[in-house]
């Protein structure tokens, strides 16, 4: 056991100093550079938290944003670089939204369409997985008194959320939403920086997923168990190695604007 906690920290230890740290750089039209980090953009204001606190500014005020990583400091200097290349969408070679070319609004339609079909077919699963349980368990006591007991919470675990799923859309579909419900130019401006805010969110997510996976790899190596470690390095290999929905979609994005340039 000293082994796999020895194993756990090592592991945990370098992919502390692997991992990237975000910032953001909220440039306003008045020349302001405000630097922080989870820079959301509204309808009609733009926030973002700094070391004081969180901060808030009209969107008429609102320039553009850049996302930055820290690389990790070595022995001559600490270099920075952007995590994710954003595109200048303040002075673009060609501008989608005046020319009536909307490159990420439709992208946002279809992550949209994909998020609620992923929710529902999640939800349907689930609602019908607890139903059957339920009956099942409490079928298998004759119906007692406890088995139906057991079957209900069962159903109430696993087959509520479900149903909840169902009727409740996602943060992230009610987001989209929002992006899609402005009007104007702006719309396809604020699409642009939400795309590439969701898609750093999504590679950090799944940074950390591959972390969590290998972990539990090195703690079920150490204790001498085989398949089980096995699968979470396939796991681990796999968040890290192949990109998330929103990564994927972003890279589409730059790709259609490249070849509009």
């Amino acid at each position: 056991m000293r082994t796999a906690s020895r194993s756990l920290a090592v592991f945990l230890c370098i992919a502390l100093i692997w991992l990237p740290l975000s910032a953001d750089v909220l440039f306003l039209k008045d020349g302001r550079e405000i630097q922080g980090s989870d820079t959301q953009i509204g309808e009609q204001t733009v926030r973002i938290v700094t070391d004081s606190g969180v901060e808030e500014y009209p969107i008429s005020q609102f320039d553009h944003v850049v996302r930055e990583t820290a690389q990790p400091i070595t022995d001559d200097t600490a270099v920075a670089e952007p995590a994710i290349p954003i595109p200048d969408i303040t002075t673009p070679a060609k501008d989608p939204s005046s020319s009536g070319e909307c490159i990420c609004t439709p992208i946002i339609e279809n992550m949209l369409e994909e998020k609620e079909s992923q929710r529902i077919r999640s939800g349907t699963l689930s609602l019908i997985g607890g139903t059957v349980m339920g009956v099942l368990i409490a079928a298998a006591d004759g119906f007692s008194e406890l088995g139906t007991l057991l079957g209900l919470a069962t159903f109430v675990v696993v087959g509520v959320p479900g149903a909840l799923s169902l009727v409740l859309p996602s943060k992230t579909e009610r987001n989209l939403e929002e992006i899609l419900a402005i009007q104007g130019e702006d719309r396809e401006r604020t699409c642009v920086i939400e795309l590439a805010r969701m898609s750093e969110q999504g590679r950090r997510s799944r940074y950390l997923s591959a972390i969590s996976n290998g972990a539990l790899a090195l703690l079920g190596y150490a204790s001498g168990w085989s398949t089980l470690p096995t699968y979470y390095v396939v796991q681990a290999a796999r968040d890290a190695l192949l990109p998330s929905e929103e990564e994927e979609a972003f890279a589409h994005y730059q790709q259609l604007a490249g070849v509009l340039k």
